[in-house]
């Protein structure tokens, strides 16, 4: 739903979110925003504790969280162009059987998955009249997706065998965003100085897949089988308030839906799964005033509750997550930070032989913001 620390910070917020010092990847309109030409990238570590009926193990892996680039072309018209790579999905995973049979003795079957999914976009938006404000992006799908399964005898004389699965995919999408203006002048509310709705919209046409079996045996490498499928993600569509209190505080109250049971590959629908819900609470404290001051003053202070009906139902048995979050804005300069964003949660349950994790999120994010293309006073 996010990479960046400051989502991870606020609970993957997917729609609510629109200011200037930050580049939203879910919501283009939220660009009309941008004042100066921004940088985005960061790491993301992710750590599981991961327990079944049979024992538990724990698992990390770091990633990259992408990279976005955004430019102010004007900004009393609210157009701004951003441009960007981030990760869509990501396959890692490794699980090791212990076999025997009276012929061969005691051998391993490892199964075993890598790969993932990427999105480059580019799009722009603009503001209208009433103080709303419009976007839209290009987006387009592309990676691969390797599945194993390898047998290791613990004979000498039989020889290890390989089978191999790869998916390879591209396609396009869009994304559409609305923001809507300033509510809070309809309240005349001293308190509330900036009260917005958000809406956001992603549509993925079908991806064209291409797939192979391979196996690699004593007699070398074989191709089993090759061949070419659609495979259909279903729309994304977020719905989001951001509230502004006492200038300093802002608020963010976000709904994410994605028809997960609508999702075809090759014609043919999956039992596992069912429609996503997500749901983030999140809050923000950052002194407005606080360019003028010290180092302290300038900390932003974040944090997010965030439930989520996972697209995941395993054994007639749905996923749910649960998770905290928490993080720090660090100022560089005028306009640029260093974000640490930590996120703690639960998901699944070992009913119905299932797993639960116990998962945990560490980002770190650099955001920098230059002044450029700027006309001369002369």
């Amino acid at each position: 739903h996010g990479f960046s620390a400051r989502r991870i910070a606020l609970g993957n917020p997917v729609t609510a979110i629109a200011d200037a010092d930050y580049i939203s990847t879910t919501n283009p309109a939220s660009w009309y925003k941008i004042v100066r030409t921004r940088f985005e990238t960061g790491i993301n570590y992710f750590g599981m504790d991961i327990s079944g009926n049979e024992g538990s193990a724990y698992y990390s892996e770091t990633l990259f969280s992408g990279f976005v680039i955004g430019f102010p072309v004007s900004y009393k018209m609210g157009v701004g162009v951003t441009a960007g790579i981030i990760p869509v999905t990501n396959v890692n995973y490794e699980v090791v059987r212990n076999r025997s049979d009276d012929d061969i003795g005691d051998y391993s079957e490892v199964l075993s998955g890598d790969g993932g999914i990427s999105k480059f976009f580019i799009g722009s938006s603009l503001k209208l009249p009433g103080d709303f404000a419009i976007g839209a992006s290009f987006d387009y799908y592309s990676g691969n997706l390797d599945y194993f399964n390898n047998i290791e005898f613990n004979q000498s004389s039989l020889r290890d065998t390989e089978f191999r699965t790869n998916f390879r995919y591209k396609g396009v999408g869009t994304t559409l965003g609305l923001i809507t203006g300033n509510i809070a002048e309809l309240f005349a509310s001293e308190s509330i100085s900036d009260f917005r709705f958000s809406f956001s919209f992603s549509y993925i046409a079908e991806l064209n897949t291409d797939s192979s079996l391979n196996a690699e045996t004593t007699l070398g490498e074989t191709i089993f089988e090759e061949g070419s499928a659609k495979t259909k993600l279903p729309i994304k569509v977020g719905v989001g308030t951001n509230i502004r209190v006492n200038k300093n505080y802002q608020f963010f109250v976000d709904y994410n839906y994605q028809p997960w049971s609508d999702f075809e590959f090759d014609n043919n629908k999956s039992q596992n799964l069912r429609d996503l819900h997500k749901i983030t609470i999140g809050g923000e404290y950052r002194n407005l005033e606080g360019f003028r001051q010290g180092f302290w003053e300038q900390i932003i202070l974040r944090g997010g509750l965030t439930y989520e009906r996972t697209q995941y139902q395993i054994n007639n048995t749905g996923v749910d997550e649960y998770s905290v979050s928490a993080g720090l804005g660090l100022p560089l300069g005028l306009g640029s930070f260093v974000d640490l964003g930590f996120q703690v949660g639960v998901r699944g349950t070992t009913e119905s032989n299932l797993l639960k994790e116990n998962f945990y999120r560490a980002s770190f994010s650099l955001n920098i913001g230059e002044l450029w293309f700027v006309r001369q006073v002369r």
